[in-house]
């Protein structure tokens, strides 16, 4: 395939009337990134968009590089709800300065349902790592729907059922950033990173009404244990206005 530009770029830092854009004109006098081709291999996510992952080299200039984004089609919600709020993300963190910084990612919108979403190199959901750990410990895994189904919950109230089969499972619950570092020095200081990227996150939350915080959509930067957000479709308390609403403005966990 032909040299693809990346979009949205006239709209960032280079326009058609700052530069007099040539269709003999080099890439690397314009400054653009293009898309020079796209890997076969494409990856279907497990989540409930079934998000594509693919990977394209892309031209800065002479110079190539791979890159990983999320093809994301939403058919259900609107893409411009989760582009916005990455923008909101970037101009807060130019006010906070390093290194109170959150850490982001960013979203170029293809139609008001399609997107690409960059790929963040080295996370893991804290859903896999906690997951992980109790494979590791032998720990039998639990869902609320297994809970909520067991023939325990017949015969007493319901409630009384799921708190003290909740009460169990954290019980079980690993503490992951004790299982992911054996030595006091490196414990202590990612403990650090991961205490203050979550207060700022939590801080964001209440402000954006930001709900649908499940363990699949909170991502660990593994080599310095920062936490990232992912999924703001849920944002401005939406999440209230579902068939079971979310009451509860921010997590209060063992790991968070």
């Amino acid at each position: 395939m032909g040299q693809l530009l990346l979009p949205a770029q006239w709209n960032l830092n280079i326009s058609r009337e700052s530069v007099k854009y040539q269709a003999g004109m080099e890439v690397a006098q314009l400054g653009l990134v293009h898309i020079l081709r796209i890997s076969p291999d494409i990856v279907e996510m497990a989540s409930k968009a079934r998000p594509k992952r693919l990977s394209c080299v892309c031209a800065y200039g002479r110079e190539e590089k791979s890159h990983r984004f999320l093809f994301k089609v939403d058919c259900d919600g609107d893409i411009k709800n989760e582009s916005q709020s990455s923008k909101l993300i970037y101009f807060l963190n130019s006010l906070l300065g390093q290194p109170q910084q959150l850490m982001h990612y960013s979203i170029i919108g293809l139609t008001s349902r399609v997107c690409l979403i960059e790929w963040v190199e080295g996370t893991d959901t804290l859903q896999n790592l906690v997951q992980q750990q109790m494979d590791n410990q032998a720990v039998p895994r639990y869902s609320m729907m297994t809970l909520v189904n067991q023939p325990a919950f017949k015969g007493y109230d319901r409630k009384e059922g799921v708190k003290k089969e909740m009460l169990e499972v954290q019980r079980a619950a690993p503490n992951v950033l004790m299982g992911m570092y054996s030595h006091c020095a490196p414990f202590y200081d990612h403990l650090y990173a991961y205490t203050q990227s979550l207060a700022m996150w939590t801080a964001y939350s209440m402000f954006m009404g930001l709900g649908d915080r499940h363990l699949g959509n909170i991502l660990v930067h593994t080599a310095s244990s920062t936490l990232l957000f992912i999924d703001y479709e849920s944002s401005f308390e939406q999440s209230k206005l579902l068939g079971v609403p979310e009451v509860a403005p921010i997590r209060l966990t063992k790991n968070l």
